[in-house]
């Protein structure tokens, strides 16, 4: 295969977009532009770096396919103004992860679990998922509490509630 590839190396190329022929390599400038929403998750002041985190995690559980949405904003009909949001909707092997994350454990309280029981309930995925990017030592007894609550509730309609953390299972 990789000969392949250099068999196919010329002095002259021909640009696949333009169509003008350069010497290889280009000289000139590529003029190529960053996506804005891998320059955003990769800023100084994102909040993405769990979301990526969270994403790598999940891929590890992919065997066959693994596919997934960013950010979603949700609107109840007729209202222009989103509700709450989705951090990442998720299809794995055929399963549809439905994942709110966070950062550390600090930044869930009850109404955090309680809202992804609500969306859960409303969109019915395979999995509801809570992701904190941070040791499962960190999690008090009350957010425990509550994570069993929503599990419980949640099995009820055939929804598997999960919790992932930074040393917890892929």
């Amino acid at each position: 295969c990789s000969s392949d590839l250099l068999d196919r190396l010329e002095p002259v190329s021909k640009c696949e977009i333009c169509r003008k022929t350069h010497a290889t390599p280009v000289s000139t400038s590529l003029d190529l532009r960053l996506n804005p929403f891998a320059e955003h998750a990769f800023s100084s002041a994102s909040g993405q770096k769990p979301v990526i985190w969270c994403l790598s995690r999940l891929l590890k559980r992919a065997y066959y396919s693994f596919m997934w949405f960013p950010t979603l904003l949700l609107h109840e009909h007729g209202s222009t103004d989103p509700k709450t949001d989705i951090d990442i909707i998720a299809v794995i092997d055929g399963k549809v992860y439905l994942v709110e994350v966070k950062t550390q454990f600090s930044g869930i309280n009850e109404s955090t679990v309680q809202q992804t029981e609500e969306i859960a309930r409303i969109l019915r995925p395979d999995v509801a998922m809570i992701a904190v990017a941070d040791k499962k030592e960190n999690c008090s007894d009350q957010q425990n509490n509550c994570f069993n609550s929503c599990r419980d509730q949640l099995l009820m309609i055939d929804v598997s509630f999960e919790l992932l953390s930074r040393d917890g299972p892929a």
